[in-house]
């Protein structure tokens, strides 16, 4: 989110009278200024995609909106409470993050070793299945937190995936491939903001097929 935008947004919050109501607003709107730009600088939305936000004057709070860079297309819009959400959620996804990166690390060595990394691969793969049912499971017992870390657990895996492509020597094969992790990403964030569970029905189907190649 650049300065112009905060700017805007710090002008256009009406101050409330009450002295403590103020304090609230403005740091629940420091909160979401940081929880945008750490959302952003994880790269959750692509790279053709940031997460801003406006102020709805008539509901008097902020809506946050998902925006094409290139054309300032609104893409989603989601819920402030649920960018606060993402943001906290992306410190506790560390560790694994750290885990898909020793996994690919590994693969890395076995690939030099001449070991077989189609089953490390293949161990990336069942890691984001598992992931991606614990959430559905999470989603149908409404349990907000744990059904948010999953997707977030998937959605590093498959970043993982990714950036272990070999676009040059890959060719249309590896193309395809990141044009179909690239959307399973995006379709897991969708999940998570709308609390859905079609589209984790459905990025675990594709892992599934993907598992089974």
């Amino acid at each position: 989110m650049n300065v112009s935008s905060i700017q805007n947004l710090a002008a256009q919050v009406s101050a409330p009278s009450e002295p403590g109501a103020a304090r609230l607003l403005r740091d629940e709107q420091r909160n979401l200024i940081q929880a945008v730009k750490a959302v952003n600088a994880s790269g959750m939305l692509g790279q053709d995609n940031e997460l801003t936000f406006v102020q709805d004057r008539t509901l008097r709070r902020a809506v946050a909106q998902i925006v094409n860079k290139q054309t300032g297309e609104v893409v989603d819009q989601i819920p402030a409470e649920y960018v606060l959400r993402m943001a906290e959620e992306l410190n506790e996804v560390e560790s694994d993050l750290r885990m898909a990166n020793t996994i690919y690390n590994t693969y890395l060595e076995a690939e030099v070793f001449g070991a077989d990394p189609v089953k490390l691969i293949h161990m990336l793969y069942r890691g984001a299945i598992e992931a991606v049912g614990a959430a559905r499971r999470h989603l149908a017992a409404k349990q907000i937190r744990e059904r948010s870390r999953q997707v977030n657990k998937a959605w590093s895996i498959l970043q993982e995936l990714s950036q272990s492509l070999d676009l040059e020597r890959g060719g249309e094969i590896a193309c395809r491939l990141g044009e179909l992790y690239d959307y399973m990403q995006r379709r897991l964030i969708e999940a998570n903001a709308q609390q859905s569970d079609a589209p984790l029905a459905e990025v675990e189907s594709l892992l599934n097929t993907r598992c089974e190649a």
